[in-house]
């Protein structure tokens, strides 16, 4: 049976595992065209990527991955200037100067939108969508500045 993708509505596809709106209670659901509504305030994200076809990814000092194609999510936090609008509308907005992990998987996934919580714990949220089984961590991706977690990138 073929699994259909929502592409009209504002909330996240319907083909994301069911088990993932228990942890992402208290979120806020940001889809990617409306970016301009994510607040300027700091907190904690979750990027949804979405990865067409298996790529080989070289990502910076984590090295070069075999990724298969699906749904990622990318944890992060925002806490400098802009908070959360800055960070993710940066993420949103595409593939730009390559600076963290994420803009490396920016130049092969595409952003359908973030799951954003101003004042929220990122490390947290991933470690509680992972303990659900919902998804596999990528180990080594994204956690080099963290010293709780070996990856901020699950594989839905």
């Amino acid at each position: 049976m073929a699994t259909r993708t929502r592409t009209r509505g504002t909330g996240p596809p319907e083909t994301l595992p069911q088990a993932l709106r228990a942890p992402l209670r208290g979120w806020s659901w940001i889809p990617a065209r409306d970016a301009a509504r994510l607040p300027a305030e700091p907190g904690a994200y979750l990027l949804l990527l979405r990865l067409a076809r298996a790529r080989r990814l070289s990502i910076g000092a984590a090295g070069e991955r075999r990724l298969e194609p699906g749904w990622y999510l990318y944890a992060g936090s925002a806490r400098g200037p802009g908070g959360l609008a800055a960070r993710v509308g940066r993420h949103l907005r595409g593939p730009g100067r390559v600076r963290w992990h994420v803009d490396h998987l920016r130049q092969v996934m595409s952003a359908r939108g973030a799951w954003v919580r101003p004042g929220g714990d990122s490390c947290a949220a991933l470690a509680e969508i992972v303990s659900a089984g919902v998804g596999q961590t990528v180990p080594g991706i994204g956690a080099s500045d963290c010293p709780n977690c070996a990856s901020h990138v699950i594989r839905l």
